[in-house]
């Protein structure tokens, strides 16, 4: 493939899974556009991620995998609505689809990724390890406090490394 239709195909790819991203964020009635979202993953350097993680151990990933909410929420700051739990959606959504779609499914997504949170896995984790936090936390208010400490759950009591997986209780259907 020429170096044009490479960097054509990748950002075809950015825009699927940015906007994918965007439309799960909204879930949250993030009350801004699919295009606003869409911009800051852009800006964040989001079509580069897969090639920056560098992580053999969960620690690792989760300081980058924080470090990458952190700087997508930066670039919404001014967004009245946008809270650490929307950013966190769209910033898991767009790494779960790049993952998924769109490698070869190895690598520290695989091992150490996070799951998209929303009120039906938080349900989900609720049902499956008996806590509170679908009756206590929206995720579309999240602090970053409240995130880590549902990921730091994840850790502490879901019994594969990926937490990712709790998501496979996951439906679209309540």
């Amino acid at each position: 493939m020429t170096d044009l239709a490479t960097h054509g195909l990748e950002s075809m790819r950015f825009e699927f899974f940015a906007w994918a991203a965007a439309r799960a964020a909204q879930a949250g009635s993030s009350k801004t556009t699919v295009a606003v979202l869409r911009g800051a993953l852009e800006a964040a350097g989001a079509a580069n991620w897969y090639r920056t993680i560098v992580a053999d151990t969960v620690q690792a990933y989760d300081v980058w995998h924080l470090g990458v909410i952190e700087a997508v929420h930066s670039k919404l700051i001014l967004v009245p609505s946008m809270s650490w739990g929307i950013t966190a959606k769209l910033v898991n959504v767009y790494i779960k689809g790049r993952w998924l779609l769109d490698s070869n499914r190895s690598g520290p997504m695989q091992a150490f990724g996070h799951p998209a949170i929303d009120s039906i896995l938080l349900g989900v984790i609720d049902n499956t390890y008996k806590s509170t936090y679908s009756g206590s936390l929206r995720w579309q208010r999240m602090t970053r406090a409240e995130y880590e400490e549902v990921i730091a759950f994840l850790r502490r009591h879901h019994q594969h490394a990926a937490i990712w997986t709790i998501e496979e209780g996951w439906s679209a259907v309540r």
